[in-house]
């Protein structure tokens, strides 16, 4: 049987972290994952660690040996949205969990062994979240691109 050049996968994935119950003495919001040090989650880092739930759809591909391309779909919804502010600044109307969906395409590139290139491109959609103002707070956007150059250094004794 032949294989597919380009190793295309498909992934399916759910995130569910819990949030604080105030009524209890007790924290009950999730841990980061092994001892993560980031407060928040996804490309965008538009959600916090806690009372989340993500719904993820990821397309792999690896076109060339050296590169690496994954597209994404999230969709993030807030469990126990009532009376709680999303991000510090964001709420959600009664009876609404849906915050919005997030489409994400990554991609990197190791040109030989000292250069690396990754570039993100993310784009949140946003579906019933509000301001305090009652606002509708837009979309997001996020682009990045990071150039890695590894040095590679001798030291030697006199």
């Amino acid at each position: 049987m032949k294989t597919l050049a380009w190793k295309p996968g498909v992934t399916l994935r759910y995130t569910y972290a819990s949030g604080n119950r105030p009524e209890t003495l007790q924290n009950e919001e999730f841990d980061p994952v092994y001892g993560a040090g980031d407060r928040y989650y996804g490309w965008m880092n538009l959600l916090k660690w806690s009372n989340l739930d993500d719904r993820e759809v990821m397309l792999e591909i690896y076109p060339l040996e050296q590169m690496r391309i994954e597209l994404k779909y999230n969709r993030f919804r807030i469990p126990d949205p009532e009376g709680k502010l999303i991000h510090g600044n964001l709420w959600l109307p009664q009876g609404e969990k849906l915050l919005g969906d997030e489409i994400d395409l990554f991609a990197k590139y190791d040109h030989g062994d000292n250069w690396q290139f990754v570039t993100a491109l993310g784009y949140f959609f946003m579906k019933k979240g509000r301001t305090p103002e009652s606002e509708y707070p837009g979309n997001a956007f996020l682009i990045s691109l990071q150039v890695l150059y590894r040095f590679k250094l001798t030291l030697s004794s006199q």
